[in-house]
């Protein structure tokens, strides 16, 4: 697994904007982006332009939009988490959907998180700044022990912000 994050998202300005939003928070991680379900799938499936793993590596993120051409995102996370080499990879669903169904069918499908596309480039800035620290942080997932006793973190507690 690597570090890259595979953005699945089939609108060009939703992608304009995350990209620059990465940019200017200096994330650092490579970016990949396919525009469909079907491109998703090849991907992970490593079939087709996809079959170089040294030029498209499989992620160690996966940001889903659930309305995308050829195959749905829920059909694209489904696929996913029946195919066993994949059911560990954190797929959070990224969308503009706030519909309590998309949220609760997400989530049944196997969703590691469910994220709404924030509306500003700043808001955008601190979701991307967020999802580094929590979820490509391994020291954030990993139990820690506190006085002989293992912990988890709590959603409460404060994540520290790169470049804070």
């Amino acid at each position: 697994m690597s570090d890259t994050i595979l953005l699945v998202e089939d609108e060009d300005s939703d992608v304009e904007i995350f990209m620059m939003a990465a940019k200017e928070i200096r994330f650092e991680n490579p970016i990949q982006v396919v525009k469909d379900g079907q491109q998703a799938m090849d991907y992970f499936s490593g079939t087709g332009k996809y079959s170089n793993r040294e030029r498209f590596p499989l992620p160690a993120l996966v940001l889903l939009d659930l309305k995308l051409p050829y195959r749905m995102g829920m059909v694209v996370l489904h696929w996913l988490r029946t195919q066993s080499k994949f059911k560990s990879t954190i797929v959070i669903v990224f969308t503009s959907s706030e519909s309590a169904a998309d949220i609760s069918k997400a989530y049944e499908e196997g969703a590691n998180a469910y994220l709404v596309k924030p509306p500003t480039l700043e808001g955008l800035g601190y979701l991307i700044r967020n999802l580094k620290n929590f979820w490509l942080n391994p020291d954030m997932r990993r139990p820690k022990k506190i006085e002989g006793r293992l912990r988890t973190l709590s959603i409460f507690e404060s994540l520290p912000l790169a470049g804070s």
